[in-house]
């Protein structure tokens, strides 16, 4: 998979995506701290991960596509290029541009959303996945996650099923961190572990499947949870200064979880359970 780590990208960088039909695209906003070197291709090369920073993107038909990660950005799927519009032609794009927050439904512009489908159902870069129509129920999309988190951790057991409602739960014990399995499914559903009033149709779910949110659960055996408790004083030593660091069983009871911290930077809960959970959300094994 091709990955573009070199090219700079600054508000005002003209984008190309192969998603098609909206015209050149340009960055208005950029969201985080840029780290081109961390992407690198996931899943046999069905994804990517890394990178710090998220871009929204606005296209010169008028629709947004807000959040865009950096690795996405830096894939196959677009072609960033060296031009930078000037301040006066981002404020006339913005300008024209319509009030919506995300990727063009199938409602508002069938003709833009069936090229953006047929363009992804044609990209190699996903030859490995099942194609069908059946954009919300859950199986299909099942299916290709199965696919997907295989080629990511082959030798970790992931338990992928359909569940009430069309949603997706994926569990597994230890292997990849679940911020990556996350990234990884995340574009099958409408959010992760909360469901949406109103499920959106994207082509990526009309092309590969779809459902309503995917739940991830990642387990821990008693030497990762371990692992992961070393690892918060490793990197939050100066905040827990005075905090009896806990043990394996302190943890998997709730003993850990009612000990106040002052802050937890990684998750919300400012204790010393949620704490460790967030160090280990991003460790893979």
């Amino acid at each position: 998979m091709f990955i573009d780590k070199e090219t700079p990208i600054f508000v005002g960088t003209k984008v190309l995506s192969c998603l098609g039909g909206v015209g050149n695209g340009y960055v208005f906003a950029v969201r985080g701290k840029p780290d081109p070197k961390s992407v690198r291709p996931i899943g046999n090369g069905i994804g990517v991960t890394g990178g710090g920073a998220r871009y929204d993107v606005v296209f010169q038909s008028g629709h947004r596509l807000l959040g865009v990660g950096e690795g996405a950005m830096r894939s196959a799927m677009w072609t960033i290029t060296s031009h930078v519009a000037d301040a006066a032609t981002m404020e006339a794009i913005l300008d024209k541009s319509k009030t919506v927050s995300t990727w063009f439904t199938q409602e508002q512009d069938k003709g833009k959303f069936d090229a953006a489908v047929q363009a992804i159902r044609k990209s190699p870069e996903f030859h490995l996945l099942k194609q069908g129509d059946d954009p919300l129920s859950g199986t299909l999309a099942a299916k290709n996650i199965r696919i997907i988190v295989k080629d990511l951790s082959p030798h970790c057991r992931f338990t992928v099923h359909k569940v009430k409602g069309g949603s997706v739960a994926v569990e597994w014990t230890d292997g990849p961190a679940e911020d990556l399995v996350t990234e990884c499914v995340a574009i099958f559903g409408g959010s992760i572990s909360s469901p949406k009033t109103e499920a959106t149709i994207t082509p990526w779910m009309a092309a590969f499947g779809g459902c309503s949110f995917v739940t991830t659960n990642r387990n821990y055996s008693d030497g990762v949870l371990a692992k992961g408790i070393a690892a918060t004083w490793d990197r939050f030593a100066g905040m827990l200064t005075g905090i009896e660091r806990p043990d394996v069983e302190s943890v998997r009871n709730g003993t850990a979880w009612s000990i106040p911290i002052a802050v937890n930077p990684l998750r919300q809960g400012a204790n010393l359970g949620a704490l460790i959970y967030g160090v280990l959300s991003s460790i893979s094994v």
